[in-house]
């Protein structure tokens, strides 16, 4: 019997260092990364720079007209759900309520609330959309100018608390070389864009001593909008995985530093690239990630950093392997998405027949209270994600009903999202779909 590790996995023993961030003065321009700005529907015209750079630039996208406005639906009720199927944003304006397509583009691929709630920015390889919640506007679009190669890169969302600034980035883990990681669009007048294939260029010093090779994980803007995101560096990987360190991006003087976290956390700090989120309050910064010795030997670490009171807690989960978490708004309880570390490579298991998975054999998800460290079981599925009020988790799966009514995992069944109900436990189907969100909570 065959096994192997999942692609995610960590190598034992890796450390991560945390230095304080310092506020830099602006650098001298030799300091910068090469600057182009390339109108999108003209040539190359370069700035003075000290030298070309073919992976670095600054672009000013093509502002595009907004098409005819759409009419008005009905107001929310709420908590809303947003969820991207079959290339457009489809809506549940609450619980229980009949989905419905909020665009009708048919080749959107991600998607991001913003923070006000009042509208959603997509993305379709190559333009940015703004929608008004309501749906009776679409805003104009930026034609952001990549190349067919880069079009065809998976991308994600992230808008800024003030909604100046959009990063769109690339979860893979590493990325190919020749691929963008972030790339950060200004949403003023100017639509300044940076495109950062290899942070090393941007000031990041991931390794020593400082040598080219580095790339973006995931990023996230804290409350007073500052962004940081994971850096990890073709050095740091082997077969099991990166190590990552979180950095901050200066948008301003264009330049990473280490992001400044408390002491604590410098001994231990495990992140996947792509597991490191904020919660909904913007209090605490959360990162994990699985550390693998053997097949039998395992365990995830788990990073609470309360940004407000300059503190970290440590978790440690022995032999778990989480692939997703989500804390509830108000409580201290989170739910875990989880896989087995190791599976039989001849036994393909359900959520691979489905396809919700590529390589993952995924558990049941728990309810964690990491202070009494109790973990309740639920139905097994993955990207679990608290509503807002704290009453509802989404999350997909691959299930059908049994004769009794109980729901179980079927591998022939298709990959759909779910609703579970804290309240009285109960399971409902919302649609099949994929990256879903919660409408954002607007205090």
């Amino acid at each position: 019997m065959s096994t192997k590790f999942l692609k995610h996995a960590w190598r034992a023993g890796t450390v991560i260092l945390i230095l304080v961030t310092a506020c830099a003065p602006l650098p001298s321009p030799a300091a910068f990364p090469t600057v182009q700005m390339i109108p999108a529907t003209q040539g190359a015209q370069l700035l003075p720079t000290r030298e070309a750079s073919p992976t670095i630039s600054s672009v000013v996208p093509t502002v595009k007209s907004p098409p005819t406005p759409a009419p008005p639906l009905p107001p929310a009720v709420g908590p809303a759900l947003a969820y991207l199927k079959s290339g457009d944003i489809w809506m549940v304006d609450e619980p229980g309520s009949e989905p419905y397509p909020l665009t009708v583009a048919g080749d959107i691929l991600s998607f991001a609330w913003a923070p006000s709630a009042e509208r959603l920015v997509a993305f379709n390889g190559r333009t940015l959309c703004f929608f008004h919640r309501d749906g009776s506007v679409r805003t104009a679009c930026l034609e952001i100018g990549l190349s067919d190669e880069q079009a065809q890169v998976e991308r994600r969302l992230v808008l800024s608390p003030d909604q100046r600034w959009v990063v769109l980035w690339n979860p893979a883990s590493p990325p190919p070389a020749d691929e963008i990681g972030w790339i950060i669009v200004a949403l003023d007048s100017t639509n300044t864009m940076y495109r950062i294939q290899d942070p090393v260029d941007w000031g990041a010093q991931i390794t020593d001593p400082v040598e080219q090779g580095g790339f973006t994980g995931k990023p996230v803007f804290l409350p007073d909008s500052r962004l940081i995101g994971a850096l990890s560096h073709r050095s740091l990987c082997t077969a099991e995985g990166c190590a990552y360190k979180l950095y901050e991006f200066d948008l301003q003087n264009r330049q990473f530093t280490p992001f400044n976290q408390p002491l604590e956390s410098q001994s231990l700090l495990v992140s996947d690239g792509a597991a490191l989120d904020l919660t909904t309050d913007g209090r605490m910064l959360i990162e994990f990630g699985a550390v693998f010795e053997s097949c039998e030997s395992y365990s995830t670490r788990v990073n609470v950093t309360d940004l407000e009171a300059a503190t970290v807690t440590n978790h440690v989960l022995d032999d778990e392997n989480l692939i997703g978490m989500d804390f509830q708004p108000g409580s201290d309880q989170a739910v875990l998405a989880r896989s087995k570390g190791c599976r039989d490579s001849e036994l393909p298991a359900w959520a691979i027949q489905c396809r919700l998975t590529s390589d993952q054999e995924v558990l049941p998800m728990q309810i964690w209270n990491p202070e009494t460290q109790q973990r309740d079981d639920l139905i097994p599925g993955i990207a679990p994600a608290w509503a807002p009020n704290g009453d509802w988790i989404v999350f997909e799966s691959c299930l059908s009903q049994g004769e009794t009514g109980a729901w179980q995992p079927d591998g022939s069944a298709a990959p759909a999202l779910f609703l579970f109900s804290s309240s009285d436990q109960t399971i409902t189907t919302i649609d099949q779909g994929a990256l879903s969100q919660w409408q954002p909570r607007v205090n």
